[in-house]
């Protein structure tokens, strides 16, 4: 009786530490003085033509999570598609950031931090504004991004 009462009370204590997670997720950044939160849109267009203009290895506890690629969309004004990759090379998404003005080409700025809540702060350096932070989530989701102002 005490194995699987113990059982119980360890499965309960999971569950409360995802919901603490996912509300954490949710939520965070809640208080900053950057523009945003912006967002992104699906790129449904091929990119295996485009070259890749920036590249960041996620880890995640020391072990490679995934790769997020930001790939050149040749167009005027310059634009980028962030292309994330699992650690065997397939493809999980593409999109586009979605900005009220042209970004231009965004290049990963440093590395890439794995957060508290259990996604990734991504440090961006957009062409034609300030520098910002993408925030992943914990299963690779892009969630937003911010910039200076």
């Amino acid at each position: 009786m005490k194995v699987r009462t113990r059982r119980i009370l360890q499965f309960v204590a999971a569950g409360l530490f995802v919901a603490l997670l996912a509300g954490a997720y949710r939520f965070w950044p809640i208080l900053t003085f950057d523009d945003g939160p912006f967002l992104s849109e699906p790129y449904l267009g091929s990119v295996d033509s485009l070259q890749v203009y920036s590249e960041v290895t996620l880890h995640r506890f020391g072990r490679h999570a995934y790769s997020l690629e930001a790939r050149d969309l040749v167009a005027e004004p310059p634009a980028t598609v962030l292309l994330l990759r699992s650690p065997n090379g397939v493809a999980l998404w593409q999109r586009t950031l979605l900005h009220d003005g042209p970004l231009g080409r965004v290049r990963f700025h440093r590395r890439a931090r794995f957060t508290w809540w259990g996604g990734w702060a991504v440090p961006i350096d957009p062409e034609f504004q300030e520098m910002g932070v993408l925030y992943l989530g914990p299963l690779g989701g892009l969630k937003n991004y911010f910039h200076s102002w």
